[in-house]
């Protein structure tokens, strides 16, 4: 009788079995891994934002120089002023200017007749 050496069907059935289970057992792990990769470079480019964002403000806030502000009645306003222990600063320049692009009135006189 003739001895035959080699592997069953059973047996590789079984390995290609493992096989497939430790297949996609790293494909998961791969999803996992790219898509922390991204959520990780979605919020590291947002803190970049927020920073550049800060030290712009930072340098901005620097360089201010106090001068008085003429209001819309002819009033002198200071150019800075600080509420609740310095917690808010208010740049009285740029508030007239939100003011006066804001108004109702204003925001009608430098358009053409046409214009929407």
């Amino acid at each position: 009788m003739k001895k035959y050496t080699g592997f069953t069907l059973i047996e590789i059935l079984v390995s290609l079995v493992i096989l497939a289970i430790i297949g996609s057992m790293i494909v998961v792990g791969l999803q996992s891994a790219i898509r922390s990769q991204n959520i990780i470079i979605t919020k590291s480019n947002r803190l970049a934002e927020v920073q550049s964002a800060i030290m712009i403000l930072e340098r901005d806030l620097y360089q201010i120089i106090d001068r008085s502000v003429i209001s819309e009645n002819g009033d002198l306003l200071p150019a800075v002023r600080f509420k609740n222990n310095r917690s808010r600063i208010i740049i009285t320049a740029l508030a007239l200017m939100v003011f006066l692009l804001t108004s109702p009135i204003l925001a009608d006189h430098g358009r053409k007749h046409g214009d929407p």
